[in-house]
């Protein structure tokens, strides 16, 4: 017999047992008294079956599954705010990280002076807006004080300034002098001769805009002999010919009433009254301008203002006063040319801040303006792609035609020109985006505890 005949023959013999075992009952086959068993497969390849193993978690890593569960619903609220509200702010390239160095320095402020500068329209005159976002962040971050007044007679919620001198006040955005010296504000007192500032706050339902430990004065056009500023006891002199002086003081805490001296004629830019510490607010309104001056400005001015004030965050609020010209969307094009111009400069004068464009609102009787829909969209592309926020006051208050429902609201919460807020409807917008902001920066401070 060849071998390979026996090979089939041990193969097949081992195949007809395996059948046999298979079908073979287990329990046996009982022939008259006696019981027939088979092995089974498993008793004669020794296999047994194991119990299937149970990996159960321990207490460190049931934790750490919670709260990884708990983090990525908390992302995903955040992440659906960031994308689907009409409050959210519009950020360069969708980077919800765009606020963090605002963030940094806000808390930082502590133990130094951070600055904001509100820009913008007559949507925001006598501290409309402003005095909400101030009131905001000094809550949340520290910091006193009305920021920046005028050195003119002028009134806001909650401050309030005289003058010995009633000088002859100079806009970049209205009555211009020639040159291009208006300050950081666009805006300048020029006084006559000595003259005396007096600031006193006035109620105010906040009482940390009530009060300041420290005086700025930021003056220009020395002349004569020189000017010698006086507050608080001390005095600071400068000699003729200066563009741009800065005089820092320090006054009693809580103050209520403190006076300026100014020994000679100057141009005055701006007193700014807050804390040496903590967050401070300057509300800078230009009635009548659509934010196209920026470039018209003194660069050397601007940049020492950002750059000796510690300004972190701008804000330019624009749009409304253009609306009523705009026919077509090649004059939307040429107006967001010109603002992207601004927006280029005033980025390359304060590198370290970040800014902010916010829009025009809804206008217009009894509809909305047909141009606002198209600008808007064309604004937030135009500010997003230039490394700035957006953010959307048409798309908060409700978009086309809402404006009627401000105006019809108790208490009414737009004029009856359909175009400017009332106080109340002022302090909704800033309310409404302070309030995103505050959720931009819950966010930086979850994304510091779980993704660091």
């Amino acid at each position: 017999m060849k071998r390979y005949h026996i090979l089939i023959f041990i193969l097949s013999a081992i195949s007809a047992l395996g059948v046999i075992s298979h079908f073979f009952p287990q329990e046996g086959v009982k022939v008259g008294g006696l019981t027939f068993k088979f092995a089974s497969l498993k008793d004669v390849l020794g296999t047994e079956e194991k119990e299937p193993e149970i990996n159960t978690p321990s207490p460190e890593e049931l934790l750490e599954m919670y709260n990884k569960a708990i983090a990525d619903a908390q992302r995903e609220t955040f992440e659906r705010f960031f994308t689907t509200s009409p409050t959210r702010f519009y950020l360069p390239e969708d980077d919800y990280t765009f606020f963090d160095t605002v963030f940094t320095a806000f808390e930082k402020a502590d133990s130094s002076k951070v600055r904001v500068v509100h820009y913008g329209d007559s949507q925001i005159e006598i501290d409309r807006v402003t005095h909400v976002i101030r009131d905001t962040l000094q809550n949340m971050f520290g910091g006193d004080g009305q920021g920046m007044m005028p050195g003119r007679k002028h009134y806001t919620f909650s401050s309030a300034a005289g003058t010995s001198d009633e000088g002859i006040r100079y806009m970049l955005f209205g009555n211009r002098y020639g040159g291009n010296k208006y300050g950081p504000y666009a805006d300048f007192v020029r006084t006559s001769g000595p003259a005396s500032l007096t600031y006193r706050q006035s109620s105010s339902k906040t009482a940390k805009v009530r009060r300041f430990n420290q005086v700025t004065v930021l003056a220009g056009n020395t002349t004569g002999n020189g000017l010698s500023i006086s507050c608080g006891g001390s005095t600071v002199s400068f000699p003729a010919g200066e563009d741009y002086v800065r005089a820092v003081f320090s006054v009693p805490d809580s103050s209520v009433r403190t006076n300026v001296k100014l020994s000679a004629a100057a141009d005055i830019y701006g007193v700014l009254l807050d804390n040496e510490t903590g967050v401070a607010v300057d509300n800078a309104p230009m009635r009548g301008c659509s934010g196209t001056i920026f470039t018209q400005m003194n660069k050397g001015q601007l940049e020492r203002f950002y750059k000796d004030e510690n300004v972190k965050l701008i804000l330019m609020q624009y749009g409304g006063n253009r609306v009523p010209s705009i026919k077509n969307s090649a004059q939307i094009s040429k107006y967001c040319t010109t603002l992207r111009k601004q927006i280029r400069l005033v980025q390359s004068l304060a590198p370290d801040a970040r800014l902010v464009f916010i829009g025009p609102s809804d206008m217009g009787r009894p509809g909305t303006y047909p141009a606002i829909p198209e600008l808007v969209d064309s604004l937030r592309s135009m500010a997003t792609s230039e490394g700035a926020a957006y953010w959307d006051i048409f798309g908060a208050m409700g978009g086309k035609n809402s404006m009627a429902t401000w105006v019809n609201a108790r208490p009414a919460l737009a004029g009856s020109d359909h175009i400017h807020f009332t106080t109340r409807g002022a302090e909704k917008t800033g309310e409404m985006m302070m309030q995103s902001f505050k959720l931009y920066y819950e966010y930086y401070l979850w994304r510091k505890e779980f993704e660091e």
